[in-house]
């Protein structure tokens, strides 16, 4: 697992990618595993602050449900630029309000903490992108995917 700031140390143009794309459209969708082991979608509005990827969920939704039984979720972000995307997966994590508190101290303007949802952190294991190369007008787009993969710590 690693943190957003490991991921942009090691993979910089896939981070910096993935944070023009949240940062411009502030919405993403986030999949949850559902306690009959099916998965779920949901809306969310994920934010980079402090060197981590972070979302905020209502307490009473599924989605929180799902996080505190069985934290692995997935993040996709909407199209980007020539419709590139990024793809998250990990581990989510939920704060203390100590730590909610913190992150509201440090927060820009920009990015507004409610004090009245649960605050998550997510562990990353692995990132997948999806960039197309412009071709001549009436040509299919040409994928091209990086994929970074957290390096497991040793035992």
């Amino acid at each position: 697992m690693a943190t957003w700031r490991e991921f942009a140390e090691q993979a910089p143009e896939m981070a910096g990618l993935g944070q023009r794309i949240l940062t411009k459209y502030g919405m993403a969708y986030l999949g949850t595993v559902r306690p009959d082991g099916g998965p779920r979608v949901h809306a969310v509005t994920p934010f980079i602050l402090a060197g981590s990827v972070y979302l905020g969920v209502m307490p009473d939704t599924p989605k929180r449900r799902d996080l505190d039984r069985d934290g692995r979720c997935v993040i996709h972000t909407l199209p980007g630029p020539n419709d590139a995307e990024v793809y998250l997966t990990g581990r989510a994590r939920r704060l203390s309000a100590e730590q909610v508190e913190e992150l509201i101290r440090q927060a820009p303007p920009n990015i507004r903490i409610a004090r009245d949802t649960y605050l998550y952190e997510i562990d990353l294991e692995r990132v997948n992108c999806t960039t197309f190369e412009n071709l001549p007008s009436g040509t299919r787009p040409s994928p091209t995917r990086t994929r970074w993969v957290a390096v497991p710590p040793r035992a």
